[in-house]
């Protein structure tokens, strides 16, 4: 058995065979959700639900295995799903929770190259998902806060910007966390923010 963090901030204990059979069975899906998506016309109501669906998979399977290719292409297919016309179907996310999924993956990508450009587009489409009440779009302010510290992290660690500023910022961030009731900070992010502030 072994511990797997995962980016949401909760831990979730496992076993080789259940994390195999769960890649082995996304292996199965990913293809034919693929396929699936290909044979409908983008103007279809269908074809957003399809898309976010394909994402998602994507993205799990990246956090699975580790793959960037599935990492970009799930990045592509939740921005692809941001420009198609939204039918107001509810069980799909919405457009800011998409913008949000895109968001956390540029910063999964980010945290990969540790190029700067990488690392500077999540830490603006962060603060401004933390200045526009994500509650209000069904997107947890928590995790927003939690992935705006860790990006700031990256940031200050490559010394882009204001490195003080930003580490002020994660401060203040770090300070909500512990005057509230929250309990899913992921120790990545608590990491990051310590190894930040010891520079």
């Amino acid at each position: 058995m072994f511990w797997v963090i995962l980016p949401y901030g909760l831990k979730y204990v496992t076993n080789d065979s259940i994390f195999s059979e769960r890649l082995y069975k996304l292996n199965s899906d990913i293809p034919g959700f693929l396929h699936h998506v290909a044979a409908l016309p983008r103007t279809s109501p269908i074809s957003v639900g399809g898309i976010q669906s394909l994402a998602t998979l994507l993205n799990e399977r990246y956090n699975l295995s580790g793959q960037v290719d599935d990492l970009e292409q799930s990045s592509l297919h939740y921005t692809e799903a941001l420009f198609l016309p939204h039918h107001g179907v509810r069980l799909w996310p919405n457009i800011a929770q998409n913008f949000f999924a895109t968001t956390r993956l540029l910063l999964f990508r980010a945290a990969h190259t540790r190029q700067p450009e990488d690392v500077k587009r999540p830490v603006i489409y962060l603060r401004y998902h933390h200045g526009q009440s994500p509650e209000a779009f069904n997107i947890s302010p928590d995790m927003v806060k939690e992935k705006l510290v860790y990006a700031l992290a990256v940031q200050a660690g490559l010394e882009l910007g204001d490195v003080m500023q930003d580490i002020e910022e994660m401060a203040d961030l770090v300070l909500e966390f512990l005057s509230s009731n929250i309990r899913t900070i992921s120790t990545d992010t608590i990491t990051s923010f310590a190894e930040v502030v010891k520079l």
